[in-house]
């Protein structure tokens, strides 16, 4: 009987000091596995070609971008340039040149030439700063509704970034994804 007390006690020992272990753990584990896993070095198969850390930017950029879409989204060529700088590189799906200033207006003119109605809905959008404060950027992420002259409407999921200078845009690099076909 005596042995069969003293592996109970041992039992029940070795029980509740695995408990406290455990529940000291996972509450050490919860409150600060975020800050572990998040800190934790990887090797990546890729490096940076240039190290650069970014923080929020001006809102006054992110406003002049927005403006500059709002522009384009009313159909408006004066309007939308007039956020760009005194010449703008565009990187467009098969484009990729430099445009002065004063022929913005009419590129954009020439590319809504068949275009009735734009309807633009935010997804998402922000302004990053270098910490040098050497680079400036504004990120847009939107889906586009486009109706033509003939009726016909098209919807595209886009994301511009937009490299700013002295609050003009010197550079519009476009990406977009048409929307296929559902499967029925």
């Amino acid at each position: 009987m005596k042995k069969i007390l003293m592996l109970c006690i041992s039992a029940a020992a070795m029980a509740s000091c695995n408990d406290k272990g455990q529940s000291a753990a996972s509450n050490t584990t919860d409150s600060s596995a975020s800050v572990s896993s998040s800190a934790k070095a990887v090797d990546l198969p890729y490096s940076k070609s240039k190290p650069m850390d970014w923080e929020w930017g001006s809102n006054e950029n992110l406003l002049a971008a927005m403006n500059a879409l709002k522009g384009y989204q009313n159909l408006n060529p004066e309007e939308c340039a007039k956020y760009f700088g005194d010449s703008v590189k565009i990187e467009f799906d098969h484009l990729d040149k430099v445009i002065p200033h004063d022929s913005l207006a009419g590129f954009f003119k020439a590319g809504w030439a068949k275009t009735k109605h734009v309807d633009i809905r935010m997804d998402d959008y922000e302004s990053v700063i270098s910490k040098d404060k050497s680079v400036e950027y504004v990120s847009l992420w939107y889906k586009q509704i486009e109706e033509n002259i003939n009726g016909k409407k098209d919807s595209l999921d886009v994301m511009n970034d937009c490299k700013m200078k002295n609050g003009k845009i010197i550079l519009l690099s476009e990406k977009i994804r048409h929307y296929g076909e559902t499967n029925k």
